[in-house]
């Protein structure tokens, strides 16, 4: 029970430093609590994806846990595409998986689809990508496709 005791007083101490120590910004600490949230994500993805023993099968556990992180922040605007709209996204990374640069290379001609994609894309930063170097340098460009079906 001690240290139960222990852990929750020293989570409990952390949350008001870091409160305190954002207190002028309270946005700013949300902001960096919801970052350390995303790094730590990473953190499980990266030790799942690197226990798979080849390359192919690493790049695609990392491909999937990228994909799988924008759907969960991509929220389309409701009622609002009753046509198929598709999409086609190049983004940059940096080396710890933030996005430096999103470019439509083709868009789907529905702003209201096409700045959803954006904004599920800035959401999901950082992507969990490889700390391997030479797996690492497959992910700092990546081109995603992005499609809406009337009724899904």
């Amino acid at each position: 029970m001690t240290g139960r005791l222990q852990q929750t007083y020293g989570i409990t101490a952390f949350c008001l430093i870091f409160v305190i120590a954002c207190n002028s910004n309270p946005n700013q600490a949300q902001h960096e609590l919801y970052y350390q949230t995303r790094i730590n994500e990473n953190r499980a993805i990266k030790t799942s994806c690197e226990a798979k023993s080849e390359a192919p099968r690493i790049t695609a556990c990392f491909v999937t846990a990228i994909k799988n992180r924008i759907e969960d922040k991509w929220i389309k605007p409701l009622n609002a595409f009753n046509q198929v709209l598709i999409a086609q996204v190049k983004i940059q990374l940096d080396q710890s998986g933030n996005i430096k640069q999103i470019e439509f290379l083709s868009a789907s001609e529905n702003q209201l689809f096409d700045h959803s994609i954006e904004v599920a894309l800035r959401n999901a930063t950082p992507l969990p990508i490889p700390d391997d170097e030479s797996l690492k340098q497959e992910f700092y460009e990546i081109i995603l496709p992005f499609r809406h079906m009337p009724g899904s």
